[in-house]
This record gives structure tokens, sequence and C-alpha cells, in this order.
């Protein structure tokens, strides 16, 4: 793959380590020359935060990638080294949900030999050890049932704290875009859900109360939340293309905070007839902008938001792969949410492959429907954090 340089960052700039970002108004990414290729028997499309996770180990300081392929049921595990990536297994999950179609929505790796599935078709977690084999399971049906809701991943990574599982959470209406009644309903109820992991697990909370100008009549086209959870247990919801932030800290409050994008666009308006036209709910999530995954950088203490450019201004009839031309760019806000920085990316990088890991972010420079895109060879790039020098 033939490699550009990216000439959209500051060229004068200073290389941050750690959490050394003292002058944090003036920070900014910076990409470097480091390259990291995952290899992989099977192929995969890259298109799902949930299918990626990044782990250090606290004492040992060693560091490894996890890539989930929904499409063949399989874990790739890599070593995470100073200049490659060394894959260190392959391993079919088929045994954590037995008996069944179902593949996990979500997973989260607690430890080296502790990993976390969850089957929302189910309302069921599995605890797994190092090798993928099932060490625990946990059903939740009859906990929620009195509820009428489920829990699901929706391609959201799960959130974890001090054995609280974070996850999302919908009522079991059934399909709600015939019935504006049941749709408006699904709205009224919150999106998360923190679940507490023992030897039996209950529902703590919910949280990730849904906008209320929302509705069947005044709808964006927006459903469950992108979500991240910090390392002292706070909760963070976006919804679609709104620049409002729900915060939900582990002392159950709440406040809301608007990280409003440089490139925002107002969202129009999404007729709810057209719910069952798919062709024009593509179209629809093409043109218009939207806020994407939301992340929290541990390391350095500030949080990275996607922001979706839409394609507005492109008129005619769009290819069903064009997600894979649509421009973003990346947000860097401080513990407090106030945008620091915003760098946008050329629209070849996958805003759904960005990793928070000790050395910076490692991002991939390649998204599926690019002819660059190798389904067997996943390469990611390292950019760090940098202090921009004053012109």
């Amino acid at each position: 793959m033939k490699r550009k340089s990216i000439t959209l960052f500051l060229a004068a700039t200073t290389f941050v380590a750690g959490c050394q970002l003292d002058n944090r108004k003036s920070i900014t990414l910076s990409p470097t020359q480091e390259y990291f290729n995952a290899t992989t028997p099977y192929s995969i499309n890259l298109k799902h935060a949930s299918q990626l996770r990044y782990r250090e180990d606290s004492i040992t300081k060693t560091e490894q990638l996890y890539l989930f392929n929904e499409e063949y049921g399989i874990i790739n595990r890599y070593g995470l080294r100073k200049k490659d990536l060394h894959a260190d297994g392959v391993y079919d999950i088929s045994k954590v949900f037995p008996n069944t179609q179902i593949v996990p929505e979500g997973f989260y790796v607690i430890s080296a030999d502790s990993i976390l599935f969850l089957s929302g078709a189910r309302n069921e977690f599995c605890l797994t050890d190092g090798n993928f084999e099932p060490k625990y399971r946990w059903s939740l049906s009859k906990a929620i049932r009195p509820y009428g809701i489920s829990i699901y991943a929706s391609y959201q990574p799960l959130g974890y704290w001090k054995k609280r599982i974070y996850t999302q959470l919908a009522p079991n209406l059934g399909s709600t875009i015939h019935d504006k009644a049941k749709f408006n309903q699904a709205n009224s109820v919150p999106k998360g859900a923190v679940t507490f992991l023992g030897e039996s697990m209950r529902l703590l909370n919910e949280q990730g109360h849904f906008p209320k100008f929302l509705s069947a009549d005044h709808s964006y086209n927006t459903h469950g939340p992108d979500f991240c959870v910090t390392n002292t247990g706070t909760a963070v919801y976006s919804f679609g293309a709104f620049p409002e932030l729900y915060v939900y800290p582990p002392d159950g409050s709440r406040r809301k905070v608007i990280a409003r994008s440089r490139y925002h666009q107002p969202p129009q308006e999404f007729p709810f007839e057209k719910y069952i036209d798919y062709r024009y709910l593509r179209e629809y999530k093409l043109r218009n902008s939207e806020y994407g995954n939301i992340l929290h950088d541990s390391y350095r203490q500030v949080y990275l938001r996607v922001y979706e450019h839409g394609t507005v201004g492109r008129g005619g009839a769009l290819p069903i792969d064009d997600f894979s031309k649509k421009p973003w760019s990346l947000m860097i806000l401080n513990e407090d949410l106030q945008v620091l920085k915003e760098i946008k990316f050329p629209h070849t990088y996958n805003p759904n492959s960005i990793l928070v890991t000790r050395r910076g972010l490692l991002i991939s420079p390649t998204r599926p429907g690019l002819p660059t895109y190798q389904s067997k060879q996943i390469p990611f790039q390292l950019f760090v954090y940098t202090q921009a020098q004053k012109p």
C-alpha cells in the first residue's frame, strides 16, 4: 500500500509522552512513520469500533491487540511489539454461546485471562479465559423481564469499571418503524444500562436518557447512542447529529455539555415514513453529518470524538459503498469536555478503527470499500499527541 504523508498537521510540533499535556490548548495529533500490520487468515471488514480492543498489562507493560471477526466467529490476538504486531493466535469463539448461530455483539478484555462477551439476543454474558474457553455465564433475562427491556451492544464496545458493565438498552417492542406510538415509547426510556458482575448479576441502574426533543414527528434517524466509559466510571453518551454530550458519573448525577464540531451542520429531519425505504435511509446517512464514536484516553486524560461530515453538496445517486469516501474529523476534548483541537482526516482513514494505546493512537489508514483495503492485512499507523509551537 502506498503511503502518503499527511500535510494537514502543523509541522512545528513537540512530542508529548504519557500524560504530559501541560499546555492543553495547543495540543494536536501528528502522524508518525510507524506502521503495524495485523495479518489474518480470514477476510475481515473492519467497520465497527466493537471489533477492536487494546490492552496493556499494568505489571509487565506488554501490549495486546484483539481483532474480532464477526463473520467467521473468531478473534485474532496480537502482541504489539516495538516495531510490529506479532500474531499470538486465532481463536474460535463458537463455544462462548453454544448451540446457537448467535455471534457475540461485543466484548471487553478485563485481563489476559478474563474476556467478557455479550449476547444481546440472549440477554447473557459469558466470561472466558485467555484461550476463550467459557468460565462463567450469567443471564439477565429474569432480572430485566419485569422492565420489558433487553441489553445489547449495537456495534459499540462494552464499557467496564469495578465489576460494572456498561451496555446499551432497548425496550422489547419489536419493530418500531411502522408505528409512531411504539417509536415514541422506545425513545422515552434510557438507552444505557449498568450491570453489576458478581456471583449473581443484577441491573444497577439505567442511564443515557434519550433527548426529549426527538420523536417520530421530529426524527433525525437517531437511535442507540455512542458512548464511552472512563477509568473513573463516568459514562458519556452522544446521540447522532447533535453536539450535546450527556455525562453520568458513578455517583448518580448527570449533566449535559455541548461539544460542537467546527464543521457542524444542523441536521435535516428524517421523514418517519421513510424508515422502510432502505436506499433513502442510506442516502440520508451519507448526505448528512453526524457525531460518531467517542473514546476516552486514560493515558492523557482527554476525550476523542469523531465527526463524520455529510456529502450534501455532491448531488446525484450515491453508490452503496460511498461510506468509504465520507470525510471525517477527530475532536480532542479535555476532562471537562471542552474542545481543544479538531483535526480533519483524509477520507481514506477509518474512523471506526481508532485504538487508544500507551504510545498514542493507532488508526487504520484504509477502510472497507477502498481499492487500498486488503481484507487479510489491516494496517495501523501511529499518531502521537504533540504541543503545537506558536508561529
